[in-house]
């Protein structure tokens, strides 16, 4: 149990709430756009076809920072939704000086389609404008479409994840399906890069100590806290779960939102992070932690 006061916990709820909110706010913008542009999330490779907003060309305009600024420059979204109050990474705050007009970081500032001064780096000097994990739209759209492509659109499905809370690196994950004698399909045990990553302290007081705790966003509508927290080291039940196959037979993977599990090779699975770098191969998608 936590030592605190109900003060202090109603303050924690009532920023949980709102950070749900925000979430709530972010999907249905998305969704949002999507419905008028061919059912595709926001893609910025779409959009700026004559490269008049930033130098990248193709799939490498796809990052995190310049998904969510066409939000905010088509005023879907204000630049504090994207700063959830749970936040404690002081390098994350507010972008406080978007440009709506003319941004003078835009390769053609008078036709420009959102302002890419808005950054969502946090691990560089200037720090970054974005609380919050997303899928990364890889794969291929089309008639067709492949890979993570297939989950960036409109599906409503209850099962596929699109943001949430940031999360730690994690570096590996041990199934105790593996196990000698094997255990329970969703059981795993998940190691990360940093212990001290500000990412495992969201909900100082009503999450579990020294686990990941998180609210997930669904392709749904539906933002929930997440229940299966894991710690470091710890075997936990995972909430979520990709199909895959083990020993040549229908099985199920526990799928970490923070861990892109190389056996799914259909890329099924959940992957959160913000990406500061994207391109057409999955492998050009950069993720960052703290």
């Amino acid at each position: 149990m936590h030592a605190a006061n109900p003060i202090s916990r109603a303050r924690e709820s009532a920023r949980t709430l709102t950070d749900s909110t925000n979430q709530r706010n972010m999907i249905q913008a998305m969704i949002t756009w999507a419905v008028n542009n061919k059912e595709i999330l926001p893609l910025p490779s779409m959009l700026d076809r004559s490269n008049t907003t930033v130098k990248e060309t193709g799939r490498a305009k796809d990052t995190s920072a310049n998904i969510m600024s066409m939000l905010v420059f088509n005023q879907s979204l204000t630049p504090e939704v994207l700063i959830s109050p749970l936040e404690i990474n002081p390098k994350i705050s507010v972008h406080k000086s978007y440009q709506f007009m003319n941004p003078s970081k835009a390769v053609d500032k008078a036709k420009a389609l959102w302002d890419p001064g808005f950054s969502a780096d946090f691990t560089s000097t200037d720090g970054g404008h974005l609380s919050y994990a997303h899928t990364p739209p890889t794969g291929t759209f089309g008639e067709k479409p492949s890979g993570r492509a297939a989950r960036w659109m409109v599906t409503f499905s209850a099962e596929e994840t699109l943001t949430s809370n940031r999360g730690p690196e994690v570096t590996k994950v041990t199934y105790a399906a593996d196990a000698t004698p094997p255990g329970d399909d969703l059981t795993f045990t998940a190691e990360i890069a940093k212990a001290e990553s500000l990412a495992m302290k969201f909900f100082p007081l009503t999450g579990e100590p020294g686990a990941w705790t998180g609210s997930v966003s669904y392709a749904d509508g539906r933002v929930q806290l997440a229940k299966g927290a894991f710690a470091p080291g710890k075997p936990a039940k995972a909430e979520f779960h990709y199909a895959t196959q083990r020993d040549g037979k229908d099985a199920k993977r526990p799928d970490v939102l923070f861990f892109d599990e190389a056996d799914d090779k259909a890329e099924n699975n959940s992957f959160h992070s913000v990406f500061i770098k994207a391109g057409d191969k999955k492998s050009d998608f950069k993720p960052i932690w703290d």
